[in-house]
């Protein structure tokens, strides 16, 4: 397979050459691009951003008004589950952007397609698994335990939970898609198939209201929309960008299904805590103080979440650009760009963070109708400041390949936030598990950043190997 091809031009390549093609060959001309590349994405991730705020906006009353205070709160936690399910895919899907990103340092465009065909399989057989042991497990569920209702509000709520799982299961072998462009540093083209799937879900939200559906198709209409972005997504990318990249049986390779479990299982653990500690917050109010508590902490959270959104327009293509960088020796660009992100993200969401702190509780009586208390205000302001700071440091740690400090990290704070969310959840009410956040990830973060980082950057500098 020929490593240079002569492709068609689509709305990738033209958003690619919009400021020219730099000197591939020099490290000067390797910098431009890396740095053209994440400006796309950047300003692509914009439009997902004002897309995910236009359809929030909008679906947040409506889906409000429709099924009331209680119901939305158990709309509201199975959508959040969202985070918590995202490990599903075992980290192949990770594993597959850290191969793809050290392949395209290499310029091996038949290590990328290999890595590709071989993760798509993996993931194929791995939904048909989950699938058919979902469907074993389903009928024995006391789903209105598990969300915490009863009467009227638990019609139809294992059925809701079964549609968001239709969703998950169609999506895992379709991220491959959005998971290789990621590698390849074309996160602005994966954006706007993005961008088109929540416009998806909003247009079937509001199909469902307007019929009168039940719970059960509002979350369908939800859950499947991103799975059929990904299914346009892949039509274009494996038959007109890059046929090449088409998922092949005859690509699947041992050696490379090895390599992707190797560093998939590390980043799955590593979801897995994080996913744990970012997204069980719904869960601990829905136990301890019922699904009213998640109706006030989602809504609230849209709003503060605007800030690391933000940042991450940024953060987000960071991670294969520094793979990219390493697996070439250009380790100065790597150190400036990290200092940058660390100053860049610092500068984006204190004063963000601010602001919102002073305006959000009158925006959200008049945008939702929910109170929104002083002290849920002040965490979440808070909040979203550690939070960007940890997505910058772990942007640069999963571009270096170092997965295990990151583990050690994550499950730490995982332990201590669910320990400590409960507890100040008796203590402080809904704002609880927020102040659990910041309290075991502001320390995860001091650690990673004073201890951690350093000792890497040393090591790139020094040219050692790194350990995952």
């Amino acid at each position: 397979m020929p490593r240079v091809r002569v492709q068609r031009r689509s709305i990738g390549d033209i958003a690619a050459s919009l400021r020219g093609q730099p000197d591939l060959a020099s490290p000067l001309g390797r910098s431009a691009e890396r740095h053209r590349r994440v400006a796309l994405s950047a300003i692509s991730s914009g439009l997902v951003w004002a897309t995910s705020v236009v359809t929030g906006l909008v679906m947040v009353p409506v889906v409000l008004h429709y099924l009331g205070a209680e119901r939305y709160g158990v709309f509201a936690t199975i959508t959040a589950i969202a985070g918590l399910v995202g490990w599903a895919d075992l980290g192949l899907g990770n594993g597959l952007i850290s191969e793809v990103a050290v392949a395209q340092g290499r310029d091996d465009s038949d290590s990328t397609a290999r890595a590709v065909s071989t993760a798509f399989f993996a993931l194929l057989g791995l939904a048909v698994v989950l699938a058919a042991g979902f469907a074993a497990v389903y009928p024995f569920v006391p789903w209105e335990s598990i969300f915490n209702v009863s009467g009227d509000a638990a019609s139809g709520v294992g059925a809701a939970a079964a549609a968001f799982a239709v969703g998950v299961f169609l999506a895992l072998p379709l991220g491959v898609v959005q998971r290789a462009e990621v590698g390849m540093q074309e996160m602005f083209v994966a954006n706007v198939w993005q961008a088109m799937g929540r416009l998806l879900g909003l247009a079937g939200i509001i199909l469902a209201v307007a019929v009168g559906a039940s719970l059960p198709y509002l979350v369908l209409a939800l859950a499947v929309a991103p799975a059929l972005a990904l299914a346009g997504n892949g039509v274009d990318l494996f038959f007109r960008r890059r046929p090449w990249l088409r998922p092949s049986l005859k690509r699947v390779e041992r050696d490379v299904a090895g390599a992707l479990l190797r560093i998939g299982s590390l980043f799955f653990v590593l979801q897995i805590a994080i996913a744990v500690a970012y997204e069980s917050d719904a869960l601990v109010l829905t136990q301890i103080l019922g699904p009213t508590a998640v109706t006030t902490y989602s809504v609230t959270m849209r709003v503060f979440l605007v800030v690391p959104a933000l940042a991450n327009f940024v953060l987000a293509p960071l991670w294969p650009a520094y793979g990219e960088a390493i697996s070439r020796g250009d380790v100065h660009w790597v150190r400036q760009t990290l200092r940058r992100a660390i100053r860049g993200g610092l500068l984006l969401t204190v004063p963000g963070a601010a602001v919102l702190a002073l305006v959000a509780r009158p925006f959200i009586a008049a945008w939702a109708g929910v109170e929104s208390p002083y002290l849920l205000i002040c965490a979440a302001a808070i909040w979203v400041i550690v939070m960007t700071l940890g997505a910058v440091i772990a942007a640069f740690l999963n571009g270096a390949r170092v997965i295990r400090a990151q583990i050690v990290a994550a499950v730490t704070m995982m332990i201590a936030n669910l320990g400590l969310s409960i507890v100040f959840t008796h203590w402080l009410g809904v704002s609880g598990v927020i102040w659990g956040s910041i309290a075991a990830e502001g320390a995860v973060v001091v650690v990673l950043l004073v201890v951690v980082v350093p000792s890497v950057v040393s090591r790139l500098e020094s040219r050692q190997p790194l350990p995952s």
